[in-house]
């Protein structure tokens, strides 16, 4: 627990996001090894529905780049995606054995799912800029509009030990904890090792077996009580005990980085992605534009009169 930090990054809400799209890509993809073509050895099972390594590969060698990275650099979301395909398959096997799939409905709605596939497929294929865009002016003049965006404040890393009080700690508790976070300071102003007694002392689980070290985080992301106690800090000195929603805390600066400009060179790809993207959207839009002037639609007023529709 990040304790020092006022506000989460919200890049898990991406990665949620990435899984999220993985799962539905697959919705039309029941054709894929089932039954027979099923290995001996199976990945994961779920009654009597199997998935293999070989199917799980290729589902996620037909995601984008960007989402295969994810999977390459967060082996966890395998396990994710491996349980939510099965519990795709099993549902699918369950609802095809009571036919589902005829149900006038559910007929319906596949046949609209495969017209849309189609076609947005082929606007898609006429939306997509060549393979020329962007320019590297291009890309240059982006970089240069939007540089603010690619400044990095400055970082700090953190480490504590964490002594915790309850919400309603009577005055004797929280008397008995300053009095231990004294102590601990003391101690470390004799010099005894900080990591150490996080480890011993430390009541925060998720990162006391690591000396109480915390991740990277924006120096203004820390709340101002923080940034007060840790602002004199120089090097392996540590704070005194510092009141919190927590408990008391002995805080240690174990590094900074200084804020910085992302360079082009690295900004480069997200540029492209963002340029392509937009260039994408932009062409599919005027595509549609221009697609309904060349072949103007009418409605039969009259003919409208002619549809019933039951509450």
């Amino acid at each position: 627990m990040q304790v020092a930090i006022r506000h989460i990054s919200p890049k898990l809400l991406l990665v949620a996001a990435l899984i999220f799209l993985t799962l539905f890509l697959f919705n039309a993809g029941t054709a894929v090894a089932q039954g027979s073509l099923f290995s001996k050895t199976a990945l994961g099972k779920m009654g009597d529905i199997e998935i293999t390594s070989s199917q799980i590969n290729a589902l996620v060698a037909a995601q984008n780049p960007e989402t295969r990275k994810i999977f390459a650099s967060q082996p966890e979301m395998v396990k994710n995606l491996i349980e939510a395909e099965l519990i795709r398959r099993s549902v699918l096997s369950d609802a095809l054995k009571a036919d589902w799939d005829k149900r006038t409905d559910v007929v319906v709605a596949m046949e609209r799912g495969r017209d849309q596939a189609i076609i947005d497929n082929y606007v898609m294929n006429r939306a997509t800029p060549g393979i020329g865009f962007p320019s590297d002016a291009e890309i240059q003049a982006a970089y240069n509009a939007n540089i603010s965006r690619f400044q990095v404040p400055a970082q700090i890393r953190l480490a504590q030990i964490l002594l915790r009080l309850p919400e309603n700690a009577s005055a004797a508790e929280v008397k008995r904890t300053l009095a231990q976070a004294q102590d601990l300071s003391q101690r470390l102003d004799r010099g005894e090792n900080f990591e150490a007694l996080a480890k011993e002392f430390s009541q925060d689980a998720t990162n006391k077996d690591e000396g109480g070290l915390l991740n990277w985080v924006n120096e203004s992301d820390l709340t101002p009580q923080i940034r007060t106690a840790i602002a004199g800090l120089k090097g392996n000195s540590v704070s005194k005990p510092i009141r919190s929603s927590f408990g008391y805390q002995l805080i240690k600066v174990v590094d900074r980085k200084a804020s910085s400009t992302t360079s082009l060179g690295e900004a480069r790809e997200a540029i492209v992605k963002a340029l392509r993207d937009a260039r994408t959207e932009q062409n599919r839009i005027n595509f549609l534009e221009d697609y309904k002037k060349a072949k103007p639609l009418t409605i039969n007023a009259d003919a409208l009169k002619e549809i019933r529709i039951k509450p």
